[in-house]
């Protein structure tokens, strides 16, 4: 997904915030997700996409976890959002983190859906910045393990 083609998402994120057809949770220190934008059917082109794009960064200074399990890092070209991740069924969440650094992180996306929505298609923009910045939510160990409890259900519905 090249930049001139996200540029007109990227602006509207910046002047007015907001995630599109998704939920954002948690806290953040180091990487703010500043917001999500479906991409529309003309840019998408029938792709299931996560395109994340840290302030143009690329590198391997921060990674992406999609689903709890795989990295993915920002290695696209310039020209381009700074990391393309496939998507599939309708139960997936994304964080960014720094490398070898547990203190930077972002929020959690989550409900992201490859499927084609009332939203539009299936395919996600996602803006985030570096900063200097956290919001820290105290960690509640009866309320962490109920939000695990909650993406494991998620993922098993996604299987059947």
């Amino acid at each position: 997904m090249y930049q001139s083609q996200i540029a007109e998402l990227k602006q509207d994120i910046i002047e007015k915030g907001g995630f599109e057809a998704c939920k954002v949770l948690g806290s953040f220190s180091g990487i703010e997700i500043k917001g999500v934008r479906k991409l529309p059917e003309n840019i998408n082109q029938g792709r299931h996409h996560l395109f994340i794009d840290l302030e143009d960064y690329r590198g391997l200074d921060y990674w992406i976890q999609l689903n709890n399990k795989q990295p993915f890092y920002f290695s696209k070209p310039k020209n381009e959002a700074a990391s393309h991740i496939d998507i599939y069924g309708s139960a997936n969440s994304v964080r960014i983190f720094g490398t070898g650094k547990p203190e930077i992180y972002s929020q959690t996306l989550t409900e992201l859906n490859a499927n084609h929505t009332s939203y539009g298609h299936s395919s996600y923009y996602v803006y985030a910045v570096k900063t200097n910045s956290q919001i820290v939510t105290p960690v509640n160990e009866a309320l962490k393990t109920i939000e695990q409890i909650e993406e494991l259900l998620k993922h098993l519905k996604g299987l059947v």
